[in-house]
């Protein structure tokens, strides 16, 4: 099975592009394959990424409900669309999508969670983008989840929602392995913060990553030398190791 890093916060904290800092320094590891999970509804990975917009699952959802042959059972329709909604690329890129529309969907979310474990098992990592807020843990989105990232920045909002999210996983008995703080637009830990688990480290303001947010470049070739991926890395190798020579997890960790 992959091992699996989801990135969650409140919105604006900057998880999109964390997300994508992250998925360059696996790129750099060479430890196997990617796939990245764009959980948020209004889904803009790809834009960071350099990718094209991708189908969503959501639209998938909604196709099984109206277009799904009956010569074809449910596994089978859900598991061709979504290997046919993966974005092929130096990564793989699955986005999730809006909600479902009316209607019962709970078949059609069943099955798809049984593709998505088959699917899992074919790479190394998995890299989640959520969506702002809780609602993703309260809906217990992240399940067997080895890493999560909570991403505060110099607001006090962001740490309520970061302890909230974390009581949330404690109280839902999510299957999350560990849970760490990252600190985005910021130079050194806040007087005000005070939490029970690990604060990795800060990723300091970056002139450069207003410049490849701007000119929508790729987040795939963001320079190793910036001040924000130096940082990130430090972070990184604290959780991940940094060496080619370490075991990768993948299918058969």
């Amino acid at each position: 099975m992959a091992y699996t890093i989801a990135v969650a916060g409140k919105g604006g904290c900057g998880k999109t592009t964390i997300t994508s800092l992250i998925i360059n320094y696996l790129l750099s590891l060479k430890k196997g394959s990617i796939l990245a999970v764009d959980a948020d509804p209004s889904f803009n990975l790809h834009f960071l990424l350099g990718m094209d917009a991708p189908k969503t699952l959501g639209q998938l959802k909604e196709s099984a409900k109206k277009d799904k042959p009956n010569s074809m059972d449910l596994f089978s329709f859900l598991e061709y669309g979504t290997n046919m909604a993966i974005d092929e690329g130096k990564i793989d890129l699955l986005a999730m999508g809006r909600k479902e529309g009316k209607g019962c969907y709970c078949s059609v979310n069943n099955a798809l969670r049984e593709v998505l474990n088959k699917i899992a098992k074919s790479y190394n990592y998995i890299v989640i983008d959520n969506e702002a807020g809780i609602e993703h843990i309260s809906r217990q989105t992240d399940a067997s989840v080895n890493l999560m990232f909570i991403v505060i920045d110099p607001c006090l909002r962001s740490l309520i929602t970061a302890k909230t999210i974390i009581n949330l996983i404690k109280e839902l008995e999510n299957d999350v392995s560990k849970v760490c703080l990252i600190g985005n637009k910021m130079d050194k830990i806040p007087n005000w913060l005070k939490m029970d688990i690990p604060f990795l480290g800060c990723i300091p303001f970056d002139p450069m990553l207003q410049k490849y947010e701007e000119e929508n470049l790729s987040f795939l070739s963001f320079p190793e030398t910036s001040l924000s991926y130096q940082a990130l890395k430090k972070i990184c190798v604290q959780v991940l190791g940094e060496s080619d020579e370490e075991r990768a997890p993948g299918p058969h960790s």
